[in-house]
């Protein structure tokens, strides 16, 4: 875990100020993020990355930067303390000032999970693709009772992992009705994405369940004449042939 301060010189602007940016380096991470901050390449120290003393206002300046530093830091941990390795995005939401205009709550993951399949109802989704997406939303709503809530940022593998466990340990689901799950979450996850706007953690590509290929039976000749051959009633005869010439 490192921070630093770099000014990019590539882009000064005509006023012949550069930009300063934080970068913030963890986990195998590169997070950066514009300070706001803008100077003469004259008044920036590039070895220790700070102003100079030259820069008028430096004391407020350098401050600045300091407190950003931290806040970078202070948020990074708070999320290691939950178990969450953050994406650079969760944290660059983290330094944004807040807008001072009312928004609305913003919906953790059940919420905007409920949320999705009230819309798939609205687009008149078929009711058998309903009843699935609905098993796996009021599995992950039984999942959540005994636990905090996951922001949809938040969701990474290791949220994943937890709760794969808890439907295989405690509903003793077959590896394909997982999967099935897994491949709802899938979608669900490219609406939040595509149609909401939000950015997910990057955990969300490797989202895996296993599946199991199942057995096939096959029948012999000799079997299949043998139900050919059966005497039955004009209903039943209809499903036999069904089965026979599919």
């Amino acid at each position: 875990m490192k921070v630093q301060f770099k000014q990019l010189i590539e882009k000064t602007d005509r006023s012949g100020k550069a930009p300063v940016f934080l970068y913030f380096y963890y986990k195998n991470y590169q997070f950066k993020y514009f300070t706001g901050e803008k100077c003469e390449p004259r008044h920036w120290d590039a070895d220790k990355g700070k102003f100079r003393r030259s820069l008028p206002g430096y004391q407020d300046a350098q401050t600045f930067l300091e407190t950003l530093a931290e806040k970078t830091v202070k948020a990074y941990r708070d999320y290691m303390q939950k178990g969450i390795v953050p994406a650079p995005a969760m944290l660059k939401s983290e330094l944004l000032p807040e807008s001072p205009q009312t928004t609305a709550p913003r919906k953790n993951f059940l919420e905007l999970l409920e949320e999705f399949v009230v819309l798939l109802r609205q687009r008149g989704y078929k009711p058998n693709t309903l009843k699935k997406y609905n098993s796996t939303l009021n599995h992950f709503r039984e999942y959540h009772k005994e636990r905090e809530p996951v922001d949809i940022e938040a969701y990474t593998l290791q949220v994943h992992n937890s709760f794969l466990v808890f439907l295989s340990e405690g509903y003793d689901f077959h590896p394909n009705t997982i999967a099935s799950m897994v491949k709802n979450l899938k979608v669900f996850f490219k609406f939040c994405r595509e149609e909401k706007g939000i950015t997910l953690h990057p955990d969300y590509l490797k989202l895996r369940a296993a599946y199991i290929e199942p057995e096939k039976i096959f029948l012999t000749a000799e079997e299949l004449q043998n139900i050919a051959g059966l005497e039955l009633n004009y209903k039943l005869s209809k499903v036999r042939d069904a089965f026979l010439f599919a």
